[in-house]
């Protein structure tokens, strides 16, 4: 639960709207009470749009295990599977060909 809350909230979203607020209670006490609705209410949004930017970067681990991804470090399983369907694609076409030889007709 804490862990998809701080994905949701991002930290340095929530950090700017609170130096914002303060900003703006210093600036103008009388607005900061009208505004901290609206400071409230840009939490979620912001966070989302911070968490899709970081995610397009490919920087973002919300959710992702502690190890690398597998499209950034392919697996020596990976690479063994892809051996092995080679040597069974040129084994069916050694197959193929002997048996076109045989089912041609002596001249």
């Amino acid at each position: 639960m804490l862990r998809s809350m701080r994905c949701c909230l991002n930290p340095k979203v929530i950090g700017g709207l609170i130096a914002a607020g303060v900003a703006l209670w210093l600036m103008a006490p009388a607005t900061s009470t009208a505004a901290l609705p609206l400071l409230i209410a840009l939490v979620c949004p912001l966070s989302m749009g911070v968490m899709m930017w970081q995610m397009n970067r490919g920087g973002g681990n919300c959710g992702a295990s502690g190890g690398p991804s597998p499209a950034a470090a392919p697996s020596v399983d990976v690479d063994e599977e892809l051996r092995q369907a080679r040597e069974e694609v040129s084994i069916a076409r050694a197959r193929q060909q002997l048996g076109d030889r045989g089912n041609q007709a002596p001249a």
